[in-house]
């Protein structure tokens, strides 16, 4: 098992980052690690 600190170290991101990963892992599992715009087109794409 890791501490947070340990983990932020390794993964290169803040502990609070770490901490809200963590939390949103308990609330709705794997897909709390999964980008939120997966599947959508481009912002900057041209119609």
């Amino acid at each position: 098992m890791f501490t947070v600190s340990e983990c932020a170290d390794r993964l290169k991101i803040t502990q609070q980052r770490v901490k809200q990963l963590k939390r949103a892992y308990r609330t709705i599992g794997a897909a709390a690690f999964i980008h939120g715009n997966k599947g959508r087109a481009p912002a900057s794409k041209n119609p």
